[in-house]
């Protein structure tokens, strides 16, 4: 969309230099539709001068909701990033505390030598791999 303006904004003012350079008594034709009317040189910079502004404000425009997107985009990033730190956190928390509590009532899964021996970790750790072809 961006591009497209700028295409028209430099469009325009190649057209308003042309102008520019015209001398006294040269013709102005201007399209409509198929055909070509003669318009009066002054009238043609006006509205060339009045479509460059046009095209200036729609830039200025854009390129204020650009900054704007940008500025949501941002914003949205950082609450995300502090939600994903919480909820680590909490994860970890979550996960220290079921080992903690693991190793308080001697579970499987608590960490070795908190309730059950070394011969049975190593017992309960080849039962769990399955028979061997």
């Amino acid at each position: 969309m961006r591009q497209k303006i700028i295409g028209q904004q430099n469009e325009n003012e190649l057209v308003l230099s042309e102008l520019d350079q015209l001398e006294e008594g040269d013709e102005v034709l201007r399209a409509l539709g198929a055909a070509l009317l003669p318009t009066d040189p002054a009238e043609a910079r006006a509205t060339c001068k009045a479509r460059l502004d046009f095209i200036k404000g729609e830039l200025d425009r854009l390129d204020h909701g650009l900054k704007s997107l940008e500025a949501k985009r941002r914003e949205q990033e950082g609450l995300r990033d502090k939600a994903m730190q919480r909820a680590q956190k909490a994860q970890r928390a979550a996960a220290q505390e079921a080992a903690r509590q693991a190793a308080k009532d001697g579970a499987p899964g608590a960490p070795a030598g908190a309730g059950v021996s070394g011969a049975q970790a190593k017992l309960g750790a080849v039962a769990s791999q399955g028979p061997t072809v």
